[in-house]
């Protein structure tokens, strides 16, 4: 027997198992939309139920309620008649609470003897359905709705019930599919769009990086070079008279490429993207190491190379 947690009873089942798919896709720094999402669905579920155990306190109203018929019962199927989705949105009650539903919602109680629930609910939905019922059963114009006295009066033809559970084998077979085809297009969506933003974050790496090895590239430049002309550290600026030339350009150029190479690494974070807390390490470490090279060069290779007096 299958363990019975929090996440298997009612509908949390199916928000639990959305929740472990949108985990998988979605970078960290966006989940918090969904999260927020979830805690209003949170919210409203709680007022539900506070609601709901008012209602049952009460008894009387909620048992006017469900002489009503405003109480649905396992295998009811749910039509939304107001607004402008009216009689798009239809779905099966699967579920063994019994909620007081709003007045915008319909419930539609199958006769077994006539035809399956199933049946009625792939029926309901066909095109030719919904554009009857849009045609000649709608009503309003600021908010489109459908009278649930019409529903009644609306005529169906049904087939016999061995009839309609082969229909209906065969139109559950097709929605699982189309259901494995929408997940896999989601997903592939979600890979395209993490692609995307890899793109961004990877081409601001290597204009990172690019800086990084010309920094190197301009080190070993002046590490190897055989000028007497001693390289300057400052731009503009010219270089106080040099005693060891050769000594302070290859100084000079060891600091270049230890520059290059700590400037290189600190970019990594930016391939974690823009809204991650890592994005701060290149900004701060860029300050840094320039601060650190210029201490370096002021109190260290200058002092040490310049001709004394």
């Amino acid at each position: 027997m299958a363990e019975k947690t929090n996440a298997n009873i009612g509908f949390e089942k199916q928000l639990w198992d959305a929740a472990c798919v949108l985990w998988g896709h979605i970078p960290a720094a966006e989940y918090r939309k969904v999260i927020i999402g979830l805690i209003f669905l949170r919210y409203i579920s709680a007022t539900f139920d506070k609601r709901y155990q008012e209602l049952v306190e009460e008894g009387e109203g909620y048992e006017k309620l469900r002489k009503q018929v405003c109480v649905p019962e396992k295998d009811d199927i749910l039509v939304g008649k107001d607004g402008a989705r009216y009689f798009e949105d239809i779905v099966i009650y699967k579920q063994d609470e019994q909620p007081a539903l709003l007045s915008s919602i319909a419930i539609l109680r199958a006769d077994c003897k006539k035809t399956i629930p199933e049946f009625l609910y792939y029926t309901l939905k066909t095109p030719a359905v919904k554009k009857n019922v849009r045609d000649n059963y709608g009503s309003g114009s600021a908010i489109p709705r459908i009278v649930l006295k019409d529903f009644k009066r609306m005529p169906f033809s049904f087939p016999s019930v061995d009839e309609q559970r082969k229909i209906t084998a065969l139109c559950s077979a097709i929605d699982s599919k189309i259901q494995v085809n929408n997940a896999i297009n989601k997903n592939l969506q979600n890979y395209k769009e993490r692609i995307h933003i890899m793109e961004g974050r990877l081409i601001a790496f290597v204009i990172w990086v690019i800086i990084g090895v010309l920094f190197i590239v301009m080190g070993i430049y002046d590490f190897n070079s055989k000028k007497a002309k001693p390289f300057g550290f400052w731009a503009n600026a010219e270089v106080a008279p040099i005693e060891d030339v050769k000594g302070y350009n290859r100084a000079l150029g060891i600091l270049w490429c230890v520059y290059g190479v700590l400037f290189t690494l600190i970019g990594l974070p930016l391939l974690d993207g823009q809204n991650s807390g890592l994005i701060i390490i290149p900004i701060l470490g860029a300050m840094l190491i320039s601060i650190a090279a210029m201490v370096a060069y002021v109190v260290g290779i200058e002092p040490k190379y310049r001709k004394k007096k």
